[in-house]
């Protein structure tokens, strides 16, 4: 069974999703080849707070309200566009000699390949922190939307993620 049939399962154990609906996320996810957890945002089937809760108890991975995260802070010899956007993580900071990626979705192949890619080019353990779809997917816009400049973003109007 992929490992993430295994999460469809747990939406569907811990009533998140009904069974009729699970077809429905099935079926999207081979078809657009997104991670179980973005395509039940997408569908509007759960938030994803309660999804990043979900997984953070089931996978007992701590998480973190990434809306505090500030992207001037993410260590910059990490920042590896290509990893960042194709494993869908966000590094956030070096620990004990352990690199921290953010992720939404622990149970995808994708981010599991991704801890193991970041791991071996640049020769430093890896482990997960989970955050919310939605803010991972904004840190990714604006950590590497061309020409960006964090300091006029801050000048607007709330913070970086909105």
């Amino acid at each position: 069974m992929p490992v993430e049939s295994g999460l469809l399962n747990l939406l569907v154990e811990k009533n998140i999703i009904s069974s009729p609906k699970k077809s429905v996320v099935q079926g999207e996810v081979e078809e657009y080849e997104k991670s179980v957890i973005a395509t039940v945002i997408n569908l509007s089937y759960a938030e994803p707070k309660q999804l990043m809760d979900l997984l953070a108890e089931e996978y007992d991975l701590p998480s973190m309200d990434f809306s505090q995260f500030n992207p001037k802070t993410a260590p910059q010899k990490y920042l590896n566009e290509e990893y960042c956007m194709k494993y869908e993580m966000v590094p956030i900071g070096v620990v004990n000699n352990t690199l921290y990626l953010a992720v939404s979705d622990p149970s995808c192949i994708n981010a599991i390949e991704g801890l193991d890619a970041f791991s071996t080019k640049y020769a430093i353990p890896t482990d997960m922190i989970l955050v919310e779809e939605d803010k991972l997917q904004r840190a990714l816009t604006v950590l590497f939307r061309k020409n960006i400049n964090l300091d006029d973003d801050e000048k607007q109007e709330g913070s970086w993620y909105d």
